[in-house]
């Protein structure tokens, strides 16, 4: 009787701790800059309430490896980046057109179209939690 209740507590316990995982889900970059030049990076995903995070920048120097957490983005499979390398867009990549600041960092959940001091550029959808700035 009492190995019955202990591995119903256990159930309960991994369930519920696979609810919080998800509900407290966090997105880990792994980011490598592969250029001879210092970038600046912007990433966009979806958050809780339906919205979604466009932030930036982190800046890697030449060579550089680091990771990024973002403690919000809850889906890592629609996470988008752009950089300011020299990115471009392969036919077959999927692409959203979105604004950044251009002089300061920022966190944005809004729309900033009219927004003094950013510009629309676009961004590219990650395959993986593993990206590699290059000079395309």
């Amino acid at each position: 009787m009492m190995k019955r209740y202990l591995l119903n507590f256990l159930l309960s316990f991994v369930v519920l701790f696979s609810f919080l995982q998800s509900v407290y889900a966090k997105a880990v970059i792994e980011v490598k800059n592969d250029t001879p030049e210092s970038c600046s990076l912007a990433l966009s995903g979806p958050i809780a309430d339906g919205k979604s995070l466009t932030l930036g920048w982190y800046v890697f120097a030449p060579g550089e490896e680091a990771r990024i957490v973002i403690d919000e983005i809850i889906n890592t499979e629609d996470i988008y980046v752009f950089h300011d390398c020299g990115l471009s867009i392969k036919k077959d990549e999927e692409q959203k057109k979105l604004y950044v600041r251009t002089d300061f960092k920022f966190a944005d959940t809004t729309d900033k179209s009219d927004a003094q001091g950013y510009e629309e550029v676009s961004f590219v959808k990650l395959n993986s939690l593993k990206f590699v700035i290059r000079n395309r």
